[in-house]
């Protein structure tokens, strides 16, 4: 999946951290497991440390939150019950815990 691709499916607005809450995460994965590193206020920022930081494929998103567990609980939630709506995703993970 292109990182616009990504963009387009973990965001549901515009990111940018300071107008809209939104803070840039590097998402890869690692023996078989996503990892989430962050959280980083710019794109390019994310990206410089994504090459410096992984070996292999990775993508840059953007995550209303700075907080590792929150961001983890959204991808997590994202990919078990899709959709662009990220409050729906999440109101669905909560359900059926």
């Amino acid at each position: 999946m292109s990182p616009e691709e990504m963009e387009q499916k973990y965001s549901t607005s515009e990111p940018h951290h300071t107008k809209h809450g939104y803070y840039w995460w590097i998402m890869a994965l690692r023996n078989g497991k996503t990892v989430l590193l962050g959280a980083y206020n710019t794109e390019e920022e994310a990206e410089k440390m994504g090459y410096s930081k992984v070996n292999g494929h990775f993508e840059v998103i953007a995550l209303p939150t700075r907080d590792t567990a929150k961001a983890t609980q959204i991808v997590r939630a994202k990919k078990l019950y899709g959709g662009d709506n990220l409050e729906e995703s999440m109101s669905r993970m909560k359900h059926q815990v």
